[in-house]
């Protein structure tokens, strides 16, 4: 038997909403995983991608990921990853993972499908994994997962590491890297990441996205609010899968209040007064739909000092249709950085159409471009 703890989408070293609380936020609820890992006396942890936010992590991010490799060695834990897109270097350089191959850290996949046979009890299992693939490697991933296929017929018990969009898992078609149709079935185990809500599909074989291990985006807080944030532990004995979900209790909860002034000092007083294990401010999203004091409202929230709300206060004259579409991540997160930047949403839209009618193959490098135009030099390598 193996037993496995998957986790993914860390993004350690992000500062959402460029907070200094969120970017610790973020590597408590890492170190938490980890403890976890401990406690169920894990054989292996298996990281999904997106490790670090950027392809050049901060120090403090390099050491928070140290501690967590030496915690792990201390257990004989080893450590396996694919590179997630916030991982994989935008100019010939080395991934930040290789720096700690000395420490148990294995990246898997980084130019095409990987394997390693390990030794469990006497069991041979098949561990693989595919880094992500995008652009023009986009064209690269079936024929991988072909490959991946092929060896896994070989083996009782599985596991296959990658970081993808997968539709319909991810709904919406055209952001998608790959198809369920496409995945390799003869996995036992598919450990998958990219997208940041918890996923578990027993359909060909055993899927599952694990998730982010915090919030990092707005997008994210409906899902958190109905399953948290979390781990997967499985174990697998000959082929046979057993699958629990551990919750991160860390996590600091998130809100994205949409009312009218008539009502929303009520919504902020119920989330105020809710109790909260961890003891973390709550961090509210805030718009006011319709007529409006903006003096009033301003004053009223400051008055709130349980809660943390993300500034400024949103205004909109009136209630817009919902939008059905879902930007993808890399799209919606420089969207964020836009608001703040330009203290505008209509700016930030039309920077985003302006982005995202560039014709390239490499969407990175559009917007990079873009960005640098700007003269948003500082986010180029987000």
């Amino acid at each position: 038997m193996v037993k496995i703890m998957h986790f993914s989408d860390t993004h350690l070293g992000a500062r959402e909403y460029s907070m200094e609380e969120r970017e610790e936020d973020i590597y408590e609820s890492f170190r938490e995983a980890i403890d976890i890992a401990m406690e169920e006396r894990v054989d292996l942890v298996v990281h999904s991608g997106d490790l670090f936010d950027s392809w050049s992590p901060s120090n403090r991010a390099l050491t928070e990921f140290r501690n967590a490799l030496l915690k792990l060695g201390s257990r004989n834990i080893q450590f396996y990853t694919v590179l997630g897109d916030h991982d994989r270097p935008k100019r010939s350089d080395l991934p930040s993972a290789r720096i700690f191959d000395f420490l148990g850290v294995h990246l898997l996949g980084a130019d095409g499908y990987q394997s390693r046979e390990l030794d469990f009890d006497g069991e041979k299992v098949l561990l693989a994994g595919i880094s992500n693939m995008k652009g023009l490697r986009a064209k690269e991933l079936l024929p991988n997962y072909e490959i991946a296929e092929n060896e896994a017929k070989k083996y009782r018990s599985s596991i296959l590491i990658s970081h993808q969009a997968i539709y319909p898992y991810f709904p919406f078609k055209d952001e998608c890297e790959g198809d369920r149709r496409e995945l390799p079935g003869d996995f036992s185990y598919l450990a998958f990441g990219h997208i940041h809500d918890f996923l578990l599909k027993r359909e060909i074989t055993s899927f599952s996205y694990a998730g982010s291990t915090d919030l990092l985006s707005t997008r994210e807080i409906p899902k958190f609010l109905e399953n948290g944030k979390g781990v997967n532990i499985v174990s697998i004995t000959r082929g046979d899968v057993e699958f629990s979900r551990r919750r991160l209790n860390s996590v600091r909860y998130q809100y994205d209040v949409k009312s009218t002034q008539d009502d929303y000092l009520k919504i902020l007083g119920a989330i105020a007064d809710k109790k909260r294990s961890n003891g973390k401010k709550p961090i509210v999203t805030l718009t006011i739909v319709g007529e409006a004091n903006y003096d009033d409202i301003v004053k009223q929230v400051k008055r709130i000092d349980n809660l943390t709300i993300r500034k400024p206060v949103r205004f909109e004259k009136e209630s817009k249709a919902t939008k059905s579409y879902v930007q993808s991540k890399m799209t919606s997160d420089i969207r964020d950085y836009l608001v703040r930047y330009f203290d505008s949403e209509e700016k930030a839209d039309l920077t985003m159409k302006v982005i995202n009618s560039l014709d390239a193959e490499d969407s990175g490098e559009a917007y990079r471009m873009i960005l640098k135009e700007l003269g948003l030099d500082f986010m180029v390598d987000i």
